[in-house]
């Protein structure tokens, strides 16, 4: 390929003379193997080279290199972290375990007041005190609930993972008025409701 310029069929002529054949292989087979041989340094079998960079692909410079990576970037996913590193999957996955790095989710907390438990604790008494009395009938007890969904798409806690070698104490912000939908719902022991507004 080289003497001929980078012209296969120019090979081929030349393979055709020199093993007076004119059963030829293929153009794609000319290029493939060319390409090979420019990259290994050979037109052998690549499985062997596959292994040997399988073998080197876990070393100080690799793993600082992904440390360094999940350090810029802690919430990029596996997926594109091996993308951008050149690394498959399983080895970033033992460099990962080895760095001792882990993916953590982003968790919501309700805020609480100090008297919140102490007065949550006497509702509840006060309602079995109720109910022992049937002055409370069950049946009419209803359970709601309501959540708002933004169109600006928010952050689904499932998807969202953090890599670090530490637990994050960060914070997420948001728009102060996102455009947004309420939905509601109710049951009781004998029905459901349930409703949406803007």
């Amino acid at each position: 390929m080289v003497s001929n310029k980078m012209n296969v069929k120019a090979v081929l002529r030349d393979y055709s003379k020199e093993f007076r054949t004119r059963d030829l292989p293929q153009e794609r087979t000319i290029k493939t193997c060319f390409e090979k041989w420019r990259r290994t340094g050979s037109v052998a079998d690549d499985r062997e080279s596959r292994k040997t960079a399988t073998k080197s692909i876990d070393n100080e410079e690799t793993r600082a290199l992904v440390d360094e990576f999940f350090t810029a970037e802690p919430n990029a996913s596996v997926r594109v972290a091996a993308q951008r590193l050149n690394i498959s999957k399983t080895s970033l996955f033992r460099i990962m375990k080895e760095l001792e790095l882990s993916a953590y989710k982003i968790q919501y907390l309700q805020d609480f007041n100090p008297d919140h438990e102490e007065r949550r604790f006497e509702f509840a008494q006060s309602m079995i005190e109720k109910l022992h009395q049937k002055e409370i009938n069950p049946h009419k007890i209803w359970f709601s609930d309501e959540s708002w969904f933004t169109l600006e798409g928010g952050l689904n806690k499932q998807n969202y993972r953090f890599c670090g070698k530490v637990k994050p104490d960060g914070f997420l912000t948001r728009n102060l008025h996102p455009k947004k939908i309420l939905v509601w719902c109710a049951f009781s022991a004998e029905k459901i409701k349930k409703n949406h507004c803007n």
